[in-house]
């Protein structure tokens, strides 16, 4: 499969505390180009070997694919979670002008 330079990425977050601090750091290191968030989304999942349901907020962010590891590390250090939700999906197709975009306001 080829590999795509483009990458959305997605985190939960417990609350608006937590996703201002991350999405300041991200933003102002140039880690990501732009985040969109999505509130009151319902989350379930397993934890400590039972069920758990809990209302948090999708973090969506743009950034190229060579920023993942930091932008990881960095939310780890930000995140309260043990285990932070941290997923990247590869951008294939998009408009040029919008890659640019990401190009320009990315280290």
């Amino acid at each position: 499969m080829k590999s795509s330079k483009y990458l959305l990425v997605f985190v939960t977050s417990p609350d608006e505390k937590t996703t201002q601090k991350i999405l300041k750091t991200l933003l102002k290191e140039k880690i990501i180009s732009s985040a969109q968030i999505s509130q009151s989304i319902k989350s379930y999942y397993w934890w400590n070997n039972k069920i758990e349901k809990k209302t948090e907020t999708l973090i969506t962010m743009t950034t190229l694919e060579k920023n993942f590891k930091i932008l990881e590390e960095q939310i780890r250090l930000l995140h309260p979670y043990k285990i932070p939700q941290i997923i990247s999906v590869s951008i294939f197709n998009a408009n040029k002008d919008y890659l640019k975009w990401i190009n320009q306001y990315c280290n």
